[in-house]
Order: C-alpha cells, then structure tokens, then sequence
C-alpha cells in the first residue's frame, strides 16, 4: 500500500470503514454527484444513524487535505478532474474550528512551564497598571512570537522577550539574527526599555546586530506552552492552500527571508485572515532553508534560551 495513503488518520469516524473507502470511494462520489445533482437528495444516512451531507468539500475534506488527495493519486498515478468543473474549496470555515480548538487550550497550572507562545497578535505594556487600564498596549506580539515567564499576577503575566534588532531599527524585535522572522513591534514606551546583551557584525551583509532582551507584561489569553500544536494548524494551512494551484512546496524550499516575498505574491489566491496568514508565515520562515540548516537540533524552548 502507497504511504500517502496512510498519511494521517482522523479522529472523526468516516462515512464508512477505511478499508471500504479506499477501496470504493470514488464510486461513492460518483453516486453522491447523481443523487445531488439529479435529484436534489443531499443528506446522507450511515447504517449507524450518523448523517452527512453529500459534499466532497463540506464532508471529505473536513477532515482529509488536498495535499493527501494529491498525494494518493500521484502514487496510484491516477489523474483526477474534480475541479477541472468546481471550484476549489473554501477552507475557511475549517481553519476557523481548528483556530477555536487552539483558543481553547486551557492555560497550565504548572509552575515549571515557563515558555509561552502567541497564537493572535498580542498587546504588550511596560507596566501592570497600563495592562490593568488599558488594552491597547504600548506594542504588540506578532502570531507564533515566544515569550519567557517571570512572574504572573492573576491573569496577568509579567514576561521576558529575547530576540535581535538590527542597528538603528529599534522598533522592531527579530527572532533569529539576520532573518526577517518578526517577534514585536513596538511603540517608544517599550523601546526605551529594550537592554542590550551583546552586539555582533554579520560576515554577509555587515550590518550590526544586537541580541536584546525586553521585560512586558501581557495577559494570559492566546498563549499556548508548546508551539506543535500551532505548527500542525500552520501545516493544515500549509498543505490545503499551497497545494491546490501547483505541486507542493516543501518549507525548506526558500530562506526564511524569502519566504515574506512568496508568500506575500501569493496571498491573493488563498482564502486566510489576518492572523492564520502571519501563523503560516511563521511555520514557514522556521521551517525554511537556512532555518533548519543553522538551527537543525535546537528545539523551540532552547532557541528562546539561546538563539536568540
């Protein structure tokens, strides 16, 4: 059996056995098309009760990707026509439940959790009272930022933000040296605030570098303590939305730095928001090509020890 075709197996119980719908499930689209189209029947009833609706794009792909269906049928080398007729589907209201299940991760109780990550963008004071009286912020936390906890008062976080700046642009905080990956941006209340932990020259480009550290406080919504599971929600993007126009792309494919551009001349041919746009250009840049190379081997909770 092809390996793309045990890719990944949902949670959801399928409309019928697994072995069936390998084996038939071209046949049941087929009838679904017939029963749809001609004669207006658009509910489905399984021998157990359980009742969908007839729709590759509403049932199928709730929880299969376009990737996995190109992967299966590349292998099989069988060439599909669904969409030389349809058009693509629209996976927004899907990425919308999984960005819910995100939201709902509970915040740890465990005093040894110490690493958090965004999953919104995020307001950013240089005080508790301007957290407590205002929500606006004196900056902001970009989606997929990391932060390290010191302190935490109710549902108020007192926090420390590593990364880099470049010489002369303050206002904004890098993850990794030299890479356009963004962390915070930041008005000039926090600026004056940022400490400076060492400088370097970059050997490339000799543009100066500083390794800063930046104390905030924010609140304890939209944080998560592992970075996986917002990494497997960018990969769902990832693989539905980047896959449907051309053959995939793997991350490592372009730099990090790169990536802004692509991705940006793409934009208008993927149906994401805001916030699951800046998820998906994270999970790319750390993901990209000289990412994995100059940091193959360190994990997320060390690279905010270290690197920045």
């Amino acid at each position: 059996m092809p390996k793309a075709m045990v890719n990944k197996i949902s949670e959801e119980l399928c409309v019928f056995p697994i072995t069936q719908m390998r084996a038939s499930h071209m046949q049941l689209l087929d009838e679904w098309r017939e029963d749809v189209v001609r004669r207006g029947n658009r509910q489905f009833v399984t021998t157990d009760g359980r009742t969908f609706e007839k729709s590759l794009s509403k049932t199928c792909m709730e929880c299969h990707s376009l990737q996995q269906c190109e992967d299966c049928h590349h292998t099989l080398n069988v060439q599909t026509y669904c969409w030389d007729c349809h058009v693509l589907p629209d996976m927004s209201s899907r990425y919308a439940r999984l960005y819910t299940k995100l939201q709902d991760t509970p915040f740890p109780h465990d005093p040894q959790t110490r690493n958090f990550h965004t999953i919104n963008f995020k307001p950013i004071h240089d005080q508790l009272e301007s957290l407590q009286s205002s929500g606006k912020g004196q900056g902001q936390l970009m989606p997929g930022a990391s932060v390290s906890l010191i302190s935490q008062k109710g549902d108020a976080l007192h926090v420390s933000i590593l990364g880099w700046q470049q010489d002369q642009v303050n206002r904004v905080i890098y993850s990794l040296q030299g890479k356009r990956v963004f962390t915070a941006v930041l008005r000039p209340t926090l600026i004056e605030k940022i400490q400076i932990i060492e400088s370097m020259m970059d050997p490339e480009t000799e543009l100066t570098w500083h390794r800063v550290e930046l104390e905030v406080w924010l609140s304890k919504s939209d944080l998560i303590p592992s970075k996986t599971p917002l990494w497997e929600f960018a990969e769902e993007m990832f693989s539905n939305s980047c896959t449907a126009c051309h053959s995939g792309t793997e991350p490592d494919h372009h730099l990090a730095n790169q990536w802004l551009g692509h991705l940006k001349s793409m934009k208008r041919f993927i149906s994401l928001d805001r916030v699951q746009y800046y998820i998906l250009l994270n999970y790319l840049q750390f993901h990209s090509r000289d990412v994995v190379h100059d940091y193959q081997g360190i994990g997320t909770q060390d690279s905010i020890k270290q690197y920045p």
